[in-house]
C-alpha cells in the first residue's frame, strides 16, 4: 500500500474517534449546532491531532474485517470520553428539575404538555445555559484533553487490554468507570439542589402543620405564590453559586474519573 494510503488510513482512525467524542461532547455536540459545523470542527481537530499521535497509529488491516473492527473501537472510545462528558454535565439540568419540583414551578402529578412529561422549565432553562457556561469556561477543554491524553491509554489496533500509565483498560474496569460517573452526576445533582430540598421539606411541613391547625382554610393554595416567588427568588440569589459549584464539580469528577 502507498505512503498517501497509508496516511489516509491513519487520518480515517483519527477521524473515528474524534469525531464520535464530537458528536457527544457538551457544548460542539449540541442539537441545534448544523451538522456541518460539527463536521468542519471533526476535520480542524483531526488536523491538529493527527501529526500528534501520528506515530502511534497501526500500519493499515490486513483485510476489511479488520478495518471495521479498529474503526469500531476508535468510535467506541471516542463516543464513551463524549458520553462520559455528557452525562456529568448533565448534573445542572437534573439540579433544575428537582429545584423546579419543591419551589411549585412544576408537578408531578401534572406534567406541562408544552414541554414534556419528562421535563420541567428550570430543567429546560439549565440544559439551555449548558452549552454557553461550557464554551465559556474551561469546560470545553477537558475532553479534549481527554481526546489527546486516550491515545496514550487506549492506544489504536486490535492489541489485548493492558495497563497504560496505571489505568487498567480492562471491560470491568470500563464499566466501573461508567457507573461512578453516572453516580457521580445524580449526587451532584443532589447537592446542588440540596438547599432547595431542604427548604421545601421544611416548607411542606410547616404547611402541613398549618393546614391542620385550621382545616377550613386552604393552605396550599394560599401559599402556592408566595412559594414560586420565594423559590425564583432564592434561584436568583444562588445561580452564580450554583453555576460556579457545578463547574468546579465536574472538572473534578472529569479528572478523578478518568485518571488524566
Amino acid at each position: 500500500m502507498s505512503p498517501l494510503s497509508a496516511d489516509a488510513y491513519g487520518f480515517t482512525l483519527v477521524l473515528a474517534r474524534v469525531s464520535a467524542a464530537v458528536m457527544l461532547m457538551p457544548g460542539f455536540g449540541e442539537a441545534p449546532i448544523p451538522p456541518m459545523v460539527r463536521v468542519g470542527l471533526s476535520l480542524a481537530l483531526c488536523a491538529i491531532l493527527w501529526p500528534m499521535v501520528g506515530s502511534a497509529l497501526p500500519p493499515p488491516g490486513a483485510n476489511d474485517i479488520a478495518t471495521m473492527l479498529m474503526l469500531a473501537k476508535e468510535s467506541l472510545i471516542g463516543g464513551g470520553i463524549g458520553w462520559i462528558a455528557r452525562v456529568l454535565v448533565l448534573a445542572l439540568p437534573t439540579a433544575g428539575q428537582f429545584i423546579s419540583y419543591q419551589i411549585g414551578l412544576s408537578s408531578v402529578l401534572l406534567p406541562d404538555s408544552a414541554i414534556g412529561a419528562q421535563s420541567t422549565v428550570l430543567a429546560d432553562g439549565f440544559n439551555i445555559a449548558v452549552p454557553a457556561l461550557v464554551l465559556s469556561s474551561p469546560l470545553f477543554v477537558l475532553p479534549l484533553r481527554a481526546l489527546v491524553h486516550s491515545y496514550s491509554a487506549f492506544p489504536p489496533g486490535l492489541s489485548a487490554p493492558a495497563l497504560h500509565g496505571g489505568l487498567d483498560l480492562s471491560a470491568g474496569a470500563a464499566l466501573h468507570i461508567i457507573v461512578s460517573c453516572v453516580q457521580e452526576s445524580f449526587a451532584m445533582a443532589i447537592g446542588l439542589a440540596a438547599p432547595f430540598l431542604i427548604i421545601g421539606l421544611m416548607l411542606q411541613a410547616g404547611l402541613g402543620l398549618m393546614a391542620r391547625a385550621a382545616p377550613q382554610l386552604q393552605v396550599f393554595y394560599l401559599a402556592a405564590p408566595l412559594q414560586i416567588l420565594a423559590g425564583l427568588s432564592l434561584v436568583a440569589l444562588t445561580a452564580t453559586i450554583l453555576f460556579s459549584a457545578w463547574e468546579h464539580g465536574v472538572m473534578t469528577v472529569f479528572r478523578s474519573g478518568l485518571g488524566w
